[in-house]
């Protein structure tokens, strides 16, 4: 089998090429630097496709805002600052007033820290249950932390506990829930 010389795809050059490189659906070019200049300028010609510009009107401030073609799916909002007032005013539907926030507030904080040391200091840094010594100990709420917020800093609620254990009590991960 003999190969073909075939145009160039950008300059229109002549190019000799073996059968194996010749298939139906690919494009010929006579070096890279060709290929490139072709590819570039495709570019161009898709994003001057896509620069049309489409009017749309903002959910936030039923102003008219323009939008490019590539965008118009997905914009519906005439700037950031009126996006971010709607979707702060409606706050979504697993919304609950800012809980989880305050949540991780208290447990970030010094306190709860300091009351985590006392607790394994008071305990000599052993698990309370299978007295294991060290390793990946946690401090447990005997009585809940989400339904005694008064007992939430007090050493005589809390308990030292190794991971495993502390998985196997009844209000790990919130297991005493009503569903």
């Amino acid at each position: 089998m003999k190969g073909k010389y075939i145009k160039c795809f950008n300059c229109g050059k002549l190019v000799y090429r073996y059968p194996r490189d010749l298939r139906k659906s690919q494009r010929f070019f006579c070096s890279p630097k060709c290929r490139y200049t072709a590819q570039k300028s495709y570019q161009k010609k898709i994003n001057q496709h896509l620069i049309r510009k489409v009017e749309k009107i903002c959910l936030k401030c039923g102003k008219k805002f323009i939008v490019h073609k590539y965008r118009r799916d997905t914009a519906k909002f005439c700037s950031r600052s009126c996006k971010g007032q709607f979707y702060n005013k409606s706050k979504g539907n697993n919304w609950q007033g800012g809980k989880t926030k305050q949540n991780l507030i208290l447990r970030n904080s010094i306190r709860f820290r300091l009351w985590r040391l006392s607790v394994f200091e008071r305990d000599n840094f052993t698990c309370q249950k299978c007295d294991q010594k060290g390793g990946k100990l946690e401090a447990h709420h005997k009585k809940s932390f989400s339904k005694y917020p008064k007992l939430r800093f007090k050493v005589s609620n809390g308990q030292t506990l190794c991971k495993k254990c502390h998985k196997l009590t009844n209000n790990f991960a919130g297991k005493n829930r009503l569903i």
